[in-house]
């Protein structure tokens, strides 16, 4: 009799486990944008461990790795990159980047590497770059005091283009 309840039992808990299992519905699939990836800027809180990989984390600045595509284009002078979802507005990363505007070419040329090619991005072409996206907080640092009024987001700065 015993034998006979603990089997009925173990066929109860099979029973819930197996209708709890396949009542969960799979996780949503992530659908990215063929022409713009974006990538969180990842911040690990500083706490104490002993774990030597978390103590790297911790001390490593974020970094940046996101990419960005589509139509370069100027809207009451500020620059975006237009792509389906309206565009980002361009900023420059100033340590990474030096920028020379002439009339609707952008020659971009990086800082401190003597044997960088100069790329050249021009209005209504597609151009491609890499960097993240950042608040108007840090855009206002970047491209000066009052950038974020004068271009409203969302911002993205870029420091490597293609």
């Amino acid at each position: 009799m015993n034998y006979l309840v603990l089997l009925l039992l173990l066929a109860l808990m099979m029973v819930i486990s197996f209708a709890c299992v396949s009542t969960t519905a799979p996780p949503p699939r992530n659908l990215v944008e063929p022409t713009r990836i974006t990538t969180a800027l990842a911040e690990v809180p500083k706490e104490e461990s002993t774990d030597p990989t978390s103590i790297a984390l911790a001390t490593s600045p974020p970094v940046m790795s996101a990419a960005i595509g589509g139509i370069l284009v100027e809207e009451n002078g500020c620059l975006r990159i237009a792509d389906s979802t309206g565009g980002d507005a361009i900023v420059w990363q100033k340590d990474v980047l030096k920028i020379e505007r002439q009339g609707d070419t952008l020659l971009i040329a990086r800082l401190h590497d003597q044997n960088a090619q100069t790329v050249t991005w021009k209005l209504r072409d597609m151009v491609r770059g890499g960097g993240g996206e950042i608040r108007a907080q840090i855009a206002d640092d970047h491209a000066g005091a009052g950038f974020s009024e004068r271009c409203p987001g969302p911002y993205f700065m870029v420091g490597t283009v293609r």
